[in-house]
């Protein structure tokens, strides 16, 4: 759903809903909640409405969201630029497979692609190759996939100047 244009959701709210799925998918109730945030997320598609009403850019981040100062996520605003997610969020939990017209798929298991596992040393290897080929290679798929531009934001580890209540 975040391949539409304009995106429903933002990269802050898509890494709260990963923090609940990663912490909390197996309680009582919580597959029904994603299941209604799927729903209305659905809804906010087919209304067209944005995460950001103006977007005019579309950005993925790498790597773990800034923790240290969440806020740096709405610098781009400032310039009509949104982060619709980024391989934390996307891809980072799995290996995926681009097809010629850029649809993801899940990559075909050791097994599927005719490795047979013996020993330690054979599943290391095929793991490995499951990476390079699968796995976090995917950065321009994923930017292809959801329409994003590729962005380098010269962000600091820590805020320039002394915020209060960090």
């Amino acid at each position: 759903m975040q391949k539409a244009v304009p995106a429903p959701l933002d990269y802050r709210l898509l890494n709260s809903l990963a923090a609940l799925l990663i912490t909390s998918k197996w309680r009582p109730g919580i597959p029904e909640l994603m299941k209604e945030i799927a729903a209305e997320v659905e809804d906010r598609v087919k209304q067209q409405i944005a995460a950001m009403p103006d977007e005019r850019c579309r950005l993925t981040h790498e790597g773990q969201p800034p923790y240290y100062y969440p806020p740096l996520l709405k610098i781009p605003r400032d310039f009509g630029a949104t982060f619709i997610g980024g391989r934390m969020i996307f891809a980072l939990h799995g290996a995926w497979q681009t097809t010629d017209d850029g649809v993801w798929q899940v990559a075909k298991t050791p097994q599927e692609r005719g490795v047979e596992i013996k020993d330690r040393a054979t599943a290391l290897r095929a793991l490995a190759e499951l990476y390079q080929t699968y796995g976090q290679s995917r950065n321009l798929a994923l930017l292809q996939f959801y329409k994003a531009e590729p962005a380098s934001l010269p962000w600091s580890t820590r805020p320039a100047t002394p915020t209060p209540g960090i």
